[in-house]
């Protein structure tokens, strides 16, 4: 005996009619198989100037892609895109006139070599004397405008300080070098009346090393025998078991600049000057050129250009 069909709803008049169940059993639904090239479908986005090939692509690269096969030759036929010849411009076309401009050395960022630091220092002291010279003039120059750093060996102190010692421009005597001006420095706040006394040093010492620059100790001519009260300051730096030199009066000592025997002009001292005047003092000289001659193997024996540094200063009344 068959079984009885289960129980279904109610047909809905608004619906069309349910298809009979064969028919449902014996549809098919079937596609043919497709390959999909998923590189190819991943840069279908991207802009055609991109996708073309450059010239300096990896050497050996196999793969290539025609992204845009509308615009550009079937694929396995791709070549580089052409790249338009550049426009001349004004530097090429002088490059080529004139060539190319010679290759400086380049230097270390942050570093100075010796001769860049004594052309900045040599244009800090010159610049107020060219303003001078540019405005005033050398002859219309009033006392002595300009100021050096020299070391004063007081006559009733105890240690040696630094001051500033004012000086005056002058042409070289005989027109020898009009370009070079000396420097002719102002004695009378320290030397009084008194004619100065000078003394070149140019070694660390009567038998010490060449100090590859000139000193100049500067007193009184006359010290010795003037009256001129007695320099403590000297007398503490020589000791008890020291020279017994007589030394009286201020004493100044300055720095020049070389070659001192072409120019008469003075430098900043420094510390290590100071040192080398009192190894001086210890040593016993009074008014003594201390020189280094191999420097100067033209010049005779004796020669005093120091003197002529002092030749124009002023006797004071």
């Amino acid at each position: 005996m068959a079984a009885p069909a289960p129980p279904s709803l109610p047909q809905n008049p608004s619906l069309p009619p349910r298809p009979a169940s064969g028919s449902i059993s014996a549809a098919t639904v079937s596609a043919a198989p497709e390959l999909r090239d998923f590189k190819k479908e991943s840069i279908a986005f991207v802009p055609s100037t991109l996708k073309r090939k450059r010239p300096g692509a990896v050497a050996g690269s196999t793969s290539k892609v025609n992204a845009a096969p509308s615009l550009g030759p079937p694929s396995g036929t791709e070549e580089p895109e052409a790249v338009p010849a550049a426009r001349p411009d004004l530097l090429s076309a002088l490059r080529d006139q004139f060539g190319t401009a010679p290759v400086r050395e380049a230097k270390t960022e942050g570093a100075k070599s010796k001769s860049d630091y004594e052309n900045t220092k040599d244009w800090r002291r010159h610049k107020p004397e060219c303003k001078l010279l540019s405005t005033v003039g050398l002859d219309r120059q009033e006392g002595y405008p300009f100021t050096v750093k020299a070391v004063l060996f007081p006559v009733d102190g105890d240690t040696p300080r630094i001051i500033d010692v004012h000086y005056k421009l002058r042409q070289t005597p005989d027109g020898s070098n009009p370009h070079i001006l000396q420097h002719i420095p102002d004695f009378g706040p320290w030397l009084g009346s008194s004619k100065p006394r000078p003394a070149s040093i140019q070694k660390d010492g009567l038998n010490g090393r060449p100090l590859g620059r000139s000193l100049l100790l500067v007193c009184d001519d006359s010290f010795q025998h003037n009256g001129s009260a007695p320099n403590t300051s000297i007398q503490r730096i020589i000791g008890e078991g020291g020279h017994k030199s007589k030394w009286a009066g201020h004493v100044l000592g300055f720095r020049e600049r070389e070659p001192a025997v072409m120019i008469a002009q003075l430098d900043d001292i420094k510390l290590e000057d100071v040192e080398v005047f009192k190894k001086y003092f210890r040593e016993g000289h009074i008014g003594r050129h201390i020189l280094n001659m191999s420097n100067y193997p033209e010049l005779p024996v004796g020669f005093d250009w120091a003197a002529d540094l002092l030749a124009a200063v002023p006797a004071r009344r």
